[in-house]
C-alpha cells in the first residue's frame, strides 16, 4: 500500500519533469540558423549550399542567396517560432504568415521542412552535416 501512495505522489512529479524536458525538439537538435537556412532553400527552391547565414540579431536570422548566373545577391530575414518559420526580403514584408506556411520537424540529424501552399506542399529533408557544411 505504501508503494502505491509513493507512486501516486511521484507520478505527477515525474510527468511534470519529463514534459519540461520536451520543449521544442527541433530547436534543441538544430540551431535557428540551420532551420532558417533550410527553410529559405525550400521557400526559394534553391540548393541549400547556395544559402549563407550572414548575421543573427536576437530572434532574427539574416541569410543571403547569390544567383550564380548573374551574381546578384539577395538578403532575407527569417524567424523561427516553435515549428513555424516566417521569412521576408531584407526590407520587405513577411511573406508567409498566412499563405505558404513553412513548418519544420526534426528526427536525429534530419530536418524536414514543409511549405504548404495552394499549389500543393513542398517537402524537403536536410541532414545536419548538409546544413553545417560538413
Amino acid at each position: 500500500m505504501a508503494v502505491g501512495k509513493v507512486l501516486a505522489v511521484f507520478s505527477p512529479v515525474v510527468l511534470a519533469l519529463s514534459l519540461t524536458g520536451c520543449g521544442n525538439q527541433v530547436q534543441s537538435q538544430f540551431k535557428a540558423a540551420d532551420i532558417c537556412k533550410a527553410s529559405m532553400a525550400t521557400a526559394l527552391q534553391k540548393d541549400v549550399n547556395d544559402i549563407t547565414v550572414v548575421d543573427r540579431n536576437g530572434q532574427l536570422i539574416y541569410v543571403k542567396y547569390t544567383n550564380k548566373e548573374d551574381w546578384k545577391t539577395d538578403f532575407y530575414r527569417c524567424r523561427v517560432d516553435d515549428n513555424h518559420v516566417v521569412w521576408a526580403p531584407n526590407k520587405g514584408e513577411w511573406q508567409n504568415e498566412k499563405t505558404g506556411i513553412i513548418t519544420v520537424s526534426g528526427n536525429r540529424d534530419q530536418l524536414t521542412v514543409t511549405q504548404a501552399s495552394d499549389q500543393g506542399d513542398i517537402t524537403k529533408q536536410y541532414s545536419l552535416d548538409e546544413l553545417r557544411g560538413s
